[in-house]
C-alpha cells in the first residue's frame, strides 16, 4: 500500500458581496456573512497517482484558520468545468449534484483539522468518468439562525502546512511495473512479511 498527499494547486472563493469578482487569498471562505454568501473551489492535479492502481481510500484534509462558535455542516460537489481568475459569483462553474458524489461533513468549534472521505469522487477522477479535478465546498443550511464565514487554508497559503490536500491510499495492481513517484510530500509503503 502507498499513501500520497496531493495538495490543492488552485483555489478560489466566490461571494455574492462581490458578484463580478473573486477572492484569491491565503484563505478560502465558506458560509455567510449577513446577507452575503461565500463558497469556494479547490483544484487537484492527480498526475502523481500512477496508472494501473487500485484505490483504497481518499480523504480531503482542510485546515481551519479561524474560530467557530458552533458546529457547521458543509457539502462537497465535483465541478463540471475549470475555474480561472475570471470566474465570479455571477459567472460560476456548474457542479454535479448527483447524490452519490455529494459529500457532507461537520466542522466543530474545537476542530483544527477537518477530514472527510471522498473516495467515490477520486475514484471517478481516476477512471476518467469525471474529467474535471475540481470541487466546490458550500455550507449546508441546516440552521437558518447561524451566520458567519468559516475560513480554511488555500492553495496560495504562505504557511505550506495549511494548504488543503487529498490523502490517497492505493495499491499497485498485480503484475504492474513499479515506477517511483517524484516530488511527493509523503509516501508510506507497507511491505508484507514473508512467511
Amino acid at each position: 500500500m502507498a499513501v500520497v498527499n496531493i495538495p490543492a494547486s488552485k483555489s478560489l472563493t466566490l461571494s455574492s458581496k462581490t458578484p463580478l469578482k473573486n477572492i484569491k487569498r491565503n484563505k478560502i471562505f465558506i458560509g455567510s456573512q449577513g446577507r452575503y454568501v461565500y463558497y469556494s473551489y479547490l483544484f487537484f492535479n492527480m498526475d502523481m497517482i500512477p496508472d494501473n492502481i487500485s484505490l483504497l481510500a481518499a480523504r480531503l484534509v482542510l485546515f481551519k484558520t479561524d474560530k467557530l462558535q458552533e458546529t457547521r455542516q458543509f457539502a462537497i460537489y465535483p465541478l463540471l468545468q475549470e475555474f480561472c481568475s475570471l470566474t465570479s459569483y455571477l459567472y460560476s462553474c456548474p457542479f454535479e449534484v448527483c447524490p452519490t458524489l455529494r459529500r457532507t461533513f461537520n466542522v466543530f468549534a474545537s476542530d483544527i483539522v477537518v477530514e472527510t472521505d471522498i473516495t467515490g469522487l477520486v475514484g471517478r477522477w481516476l477512471d476518467n468518468t469525471l474529467v474535471n479535478r475540481g470541487i466546490a465546498i458550500i455550507e449546508e443550511k441546516f440552521n437558518s439562525r447561524m451566520t458567519g464565514r468559516t475560513s480554511f487554508g488555500s492553495a496560495y497559503c504562505k504557511d505550506k502546512t495549511l494548504i488543503p490536500y487529498i490523502r490517497v491510499a492505493y495499491k499497485e495492481k498485480e503484475g504492474s511495473p513499479y515506477f517511483p513517484i517524484p516530488n511527493i510530500g509523503y509516501c508510506a509503503t507497507v511491505i508484507p512479511c514473508k512467511s
